[in-house]
């Protein structure tokens, strides 16, 4: 709950009663993606923002420790401003720190996005200009957003205000279980206080929503208001506090909690010194922290590769959009063979295929094809377009439905504060975590040597790396009964299509994503179409005394596939 949006509500609270009317005398960091905001209060006060991926969290500490090397003044536009506010956003995870001349620092406490930007407002308020970042500097600065007007009440605090509204809602979201329905209808309760209303309901998290009763929807709508009102309150001296396995913190919390009322706890004043007792005490425990970041830091890649790789497919589909374009330059060609000529290098004709006065375009001629030629190629490019394009849609919103998963899985892994809590989070998004190749240190050192990737139906694919690692690919890792593939024709990698690594039989789209692969890694990787053998590997035998990598097939078939990767691939 570090990072959990009551919390953060709390923190500002705190930091706006403390600081409030002050300045900040300088912004600088000394820790890796930690942000330290000295305010010249009296005591002196610093504000620490986290924007680690692993763990974000934000809280006000008495005294200024800057250390004397290795730190880094930034956000020189906000040294010396006056604190104006300091508040939490409606229903999200973001902190303002309102200061004069216009300028706002905003804390975002979005896990693996987590940043703090500086604002200034400009056309009379209107609209914000980010002149600072504090990650992703040169992708920040310069952008613009309008201002928007606050929310009077949060989406929230109409659902738990409103017993029919509450109802309506969960049954409408859906959800498996009640413990995902109610988290998707009240985002910002987090995962700890979900399953704490849902304690106190008597309800169990997994049960199916369509089995929950009425009645029991009521108790967990009483339970919900009842959490909502004392997390959202000014919270009473000693409710903050820690629980504890031995000396291992488990959770922190902002209010009693029953689903540890068996654990040790230590109660704090207010929530900010509850969270930096929590931080300084989970770092102590190295093994616990380094398992955390090795999952953090695995997401954090897979999210940013996820997210390039589907801002180049989206603009790359712009030019395989065009086979509209082309099909209408070769009807064109078609309709005026009589004015062209083998050797033209273009011709402008008059689009009149869709109205009589449409506008004139220029079309590009290859000189050495003839009329007819020069048409049919621009029909087989507006084919080829038109399937790239299909295929670049199918793959974003693929890779969009991974991104999603990813920022996911990141923003739970951001409340896990403990080895506990990991081992939970781990077993309870196994099967996402195993569709989005996650891989322990211990699985990963148990991987077979070959490229390993993953087909539809969750069918996992080998692929060897040289002649020998083909051999022992086909002789010693496959199975009878495992699907076989190579290129035919020419020298590339033995692929084994492994038939017992998910559940039923590999479709159709599977078998031919497996052959692709087989194209890809092969002297044929840059042709459009190319013949791949595929058999079982009990009809794949290896002649005494052959070279490496050389087999003999008794029976085969062959298809013609698109040399191309599956994604996601290890």
């Amino acid at each position: 709950m570090l990072s959990n949006y009551f919390t953060l509500v709390q923190i500002a609270r705190l930091i706006h009663q403390q600081c409030a009317g002050t300045r900040i005398s300088e912004l600088y960091s000394q820790n890796k993606q930690q942000l330290c905001i000295s305010i010249e209060a009296h005591p002196a006060q610093t504000v620490i923002v986290s924007c680690e991926a692993s763990g974000n969290f934000l809280y006000l500490r008495e005294g200024n420790y800057r250390a004397r090397k290795n730190s880094v003044d930034l956000f020189p536009a906000a040294r010396g401003k006056k604190i104006q506010n300091v508040l939490c956003v409606q229903n999200d995870r973001v902190v303002i720190v309102e200061m004069e001349d216009n300028l706002t620092l905003e804390c975002e406490m979005f896990a693996s996005r987590a940043n703090v930007i500086l604002w200034k407002q400009e056309n009379g308020g209107t609209v914000a200009v980010a002149v600072d970042a504090f990650m992703k500097k040169k992708e920040m600065v310069g952008t613009h957003r309008p201002v928007g007007e606050r929310q009077e009440i949060p989406a929230y605090g109409l659902l738990v205000r409103n017993e029919d509204l509450f109802l309506d809602t969960v049954r409408a979201i859906g959800g498996e279980t009640v413990f995902s329905s109610l988290k998707k209808t009240i985002a910002v309760l987090g995962s700890t206080l979900v399953k704490e209303i849902l304690l106190r309901a008597e309800v169990l998290p997994s049960s199916p929503l369509f089995l929950v009763t009425d009645r029991e929807l009521k108790r967990i709508y009483r339970e919900t208001a009842k959490i909502v009102a004392a997390v959202n309150s000014p919270v009473a001296e000693g409710q903050a506090r820690i629980y504890y396995e031995g000396r291992s913190p488990l959770c922190f919390s902002l209010i009693p909690l029953r689903t540890f009322e068996q654990s040790t706890h230590e109660s704090f004043a207010n929530a900010s010194a509850a969270i930096q007792r929590f931080v300084s005490t989970v770092r102590a425990s190295s093994t616990f922290t380094n398992n955390k970041e090795q999952v953090s830091t695995w997401l954090e890649k897979e999210e940013k590769k996820a997210a390039q790789t589907l801002q180049k497919i989206s603009s790359e589909s712009t030019e395989h959009d065009r086979a509209g374009e082309y099909e209408i330059f070769g009807k064109l060609l078609m309709a005026h063979l009589h004015e062209l000529r083998k050797g033209m290098k273009s011709i402008e004709l008059q689009e009149t295929l869709s109205s009589p006065h449409g506008r004139t375009l220029t079309i590009p001629l290859e000189p050495a094809l003839t009329p007819v030629l020069n048409a049919e190629k621009y029909f087989n490019r507006a084919k080829k377009a038109r399937t790239a394009h299909n295929d670049a849609l199918t793959r974003m919103k693929s890779l969009g439905v991974r991104l999603s998963t990813l920022r996911m899985l990141h923003d739970e892994l951001a409340d896990v504060q403990s080895d506990e809590a990991l081992k939970q989070f781990q077993q309870t998004y196994k099967v996402q975590l195993q569709q989005a190749g996650y891989l322990t240190v211990k699985e990963q050192e148990n991987l077979p040597p070959f490229r390993i990737f993953t087909v539809e139906g969750g069918f996992q694919v080998l692929a060897g790396k040289s002649s020998d690692n083909n051999d022992m690919l086909t002789t010693k890792y496959a199975k009878p009964n495992d699907l076989w593939f190579h290129c035919r024709g020419t020298s590339g990698s033995h692929v084994v299509l492994r038939m017992n690594s998910a559940q039923g039989e590999p479709s159709k789209a599977a078998i031919h994503q497996a052959a692709s692969i087989a194209a890809y890694y092969s002297k044929m990787k840059n042709a459009s179409s190319v013949p791949v053998a595929m058999t079982e590997k009990k009809f794949v035998r290896k002649p005494k005394g052959a070279p490496a990598g050389t087999v003999i097939l008794e029976r085969e078939k062959v298809i013609f596939v698109q040399p191309k990767l599956p994604f996601p691939s290890n």
